[in-house]
């Protein structure tokens, strides 16, 4: 399966029935969806531009934590 090229084409069928979206060229899909697994974790810049897209979101530990305690036991020790 070629990922980048189902999803271009996805994206450029929905596009094409009224949608707003972005259709990439599968080498730009590739470079995007790669990006992030080449980088230092350091390098905020990735991040950044993940959170600008859309593509990420930010998640308080607090938030984290009430989640994963409100997992049944065999879940949350599946997780640690």
């Amino acid at each position: 399966m070629n990922l980048p090229r189902s999803l271009s084409g996805t994206l450029g069928a929905l596009q094409g029935a009224g949608y707003r979206t972005e259709v990439l060229a599968e080498q730009a899909l590739t470079e995007r969806l790669l990006a992030p697994g080449y980088r230092p974790p350091q390098d905020q810049a990735v991040l950044r531009e993940l959170l600008r897209d859309g593509l990420a979101d930010r998640l308080p530990v607090a938030t984290y934590r009430a989640w994963l305690a409100a997992l049944p036991a065999p879940v949350q020790q599946a997780l640690n």
